[in-house]
């Protein structure tokens, strides 16, 4: 159900115009929307390398462009994504992979003294708000349809008083890792926000959110945005990973593989994920492979991201797992010595 964020290494800034010291500041600002999106938390700017590099924001860039649009004049930068990641791995700083989970937003608000829970199809600022933090932070979201089915099980007060279970029920239509409860009220001249996180699957009433925040701000897009923020703070928290120095080895074995395709699409998959250093093949018998992996984190942060992944299931613990009499016992425990989950890869 995870989705895997494509455009890492490109940004879009509006720009006065194409000369020089306006191209210099918008590609500083595009290289920062990059880090943001790699990174996931706006403290990485304050780094000391983030900072130096930022003020040659041009060693980086792969190519730019220009595009008119909406009588404005866009900047379009691409950025070398390979030496984005080794600058926040040299800064020891995080790094989000690609493959993110996806929030289904429910957010109550008023409209024009109309109270409603903001629809995927809505064409007002706040939804076109929640779309421009999503693609400049890739944090994949997605909102109720807000068709007939969704009005006759959820109605703003639910989502206003936060009634965990009957959301939860709604949003089992929806192929998301997680839900938000969320709401924004005006007050007094300002506006008072609240977003409670769930796992996908979390009912019942007191059921604890996985991450909750609130605060006040003067209008919804601060709003939007500081909501936003702290949710990208709690996914990196969970699943952007830093080096921690001691390249922890560690194993993961696929059973049911009975194709060259799945193997290269297994590989490179492995090769993808920001926990893993380096990947080698180490054994292939029958209709199972095991990789070995370096890793820059734990198995801990291993398994986390695996289990992202829509095309990986669990099966079986390797050692309740009757491999043939070839099979290893190294290539069926990890490193710790704990066992091995044995994963099935899914062709597309």
């Amino acid at each position: 159900m995870a989705i895997e964020v494509s455009q890492l290494a490109d940004a879009e800034v509006a720009v006065a115009s194409r000369d020089a010291g306006e191209r210099h500041q918008g590609l500083k600002t595009a290289l920062q929307q990059v880090i943001l999106k790699n990174a996931g938390d706006e403290a990485v700017l304050d780094n000391e390398l983030i900072r130096a590099q930022l003020k040659s924001p041009e060693a980086l860039l792969s190519q730019y462009g220009y595009v008119e649009r909406d009588a404005k004049l866009w900047l379009q930068a691409s950025y070398d994504r390979s030496r984005i990641i080794a600058l926040l791995r040299q800064a020891n700083l995080p790094v989000w992979g690609s493959q993110r989970p996806l929030t289904l937003v429910w957010l109550a608000m008023e409209n024009q003294e109309e109270r409603l829970v903001l629809g995927d199809a809505s064409a007002l600022a706040e939804r076109q708000q929640f779309s421009q933090f999503s693609a400049e932070r890739g944090v994949p979201l997605l909102f109720p349809l807000m068709d007939l089915d969704d009005v006759m099980r959820v109605g703003v007060a639910d989502v206003r008083g936060m009634f965990t279970e009957v959301v939860a029920s709604a949003s089992a239509r929806y192929q998301a890792d997680f839900f938000a409860i969320a709401a924004l009220e005006p007050v007094a001249g300002s506006i008072k926000y609240q977003l409670s996180l769930f796992p996908k699957g979390s009912a019942g009433v007191g059921t604890q959110p996985a991450f909750y925040h609130q605060g006040e701000t003067a209008d919804s897009a601060a709003a939007i945005n500081e909501m936003m923020s702290a949710l990208s703070r709690y996914f990196v928290a969970q699943y952007a990973i830093a080096d921690s120095g001691e390249k922890q080895q560690s194993s993961v074995t696929f059973t049911g593989i009975n194709q060259m395709k799945q193997l290269v699409e297994i590989e490179k998959y492995l090769q993808q994920l920001s926990v893993v250093n380096t990947t080698k093949l180490s054994r292939v018998q029958g209709d199972t492979v095991t990789f070995k992996l370096e890793l820059f984190g734990s198995e801990a942060d291993l398994q986390r991201l695996l289990s992202l992944e829509p095309k990986i299931s669990v099966t079986q613990d390797a050692a309740q797992h009757n491999p043939p009499a070839q099979f290893s016992a190294d290539a069926a425990q990890v490193s710790s010595g704990a066992p091995l989950l044995l994963y099935r890869w899914r062709l597309q």
